[in-house]
């Protein structure tokens, strides 16, 4: 299974058998990525937030997490992505701002790397492994002219975060 997270979306992916299972995200640039993992339960999510203000959502996905996850869990998460010289380090400060108010999941979250150069990344995360890979590839399951049109439109809108298709 590969579930695909857009700018602005989040999702959650949970392993059912021994087949792999990834959640990915393309072209990350002045954005953050938040993923976490919990290797022995086999459940990941992905967050792909645009805007310090984006990060106000965290507690409302931790929520919805919780729903999913059994009582006994351990995920280790990390930021990943953004840009020095942009607004990247601020998503960063308000992700860990929020993050210090849950007490809903049990987690850890360290910085990542943020990027060098010019172009961003994509990341895909590997539930198996708990760890990331940089993701060339190009979002498929939704490349239709309607879909495109309703995620441009989300994102100019200033729209919160949302959950992605495909997601659990």
């Amino acid at each position: 299974m590969h579930l695909e997270i857009l700018q602005r979306e989040y999702g959650f992916a949970k392993k059912e058998n021994s087949n792999s299972i990834f959640i990915s995200t393309p072209r990350v640039e002045t954005c953050v990525v938040w993923y976490g993992v919990d290797v022995k339960n086999g459940i990941g999510f992905l967050c792909h937030f645009d805007f310090p203000f984006t990060a106000r959502a965290i507690p409302s996905i931790l929520k919805e997490l919780q729903s999913i996850t059994p009582k006994e869990h351990l995920f280790k998460c990390q930021l990943l992505g953004g840009r020095k010289l942009s607004w990247s380090p601020w998503i960063r400060k308000n992700i860990h701002s929020e993050l210090s108010k849950q007490k809903v999941i049990n987690l850890s979250t360290e910085d990542g790397p943020y990027f060098k150069g010019f172009r961003g990344k994509g990341f895909s995360i590997d539930l198996n492994e708990g760890s990331y890979k940089i993701f060339t590839g190009k979002v498929q399951s939704r490349n239709s002219l309607k879909e495109t049109m309703n995620h441009n439109f989300h994102i100019c809108t200033f729209s919160p975060m949302r959950k992605a298709i495909g997601s659990i």
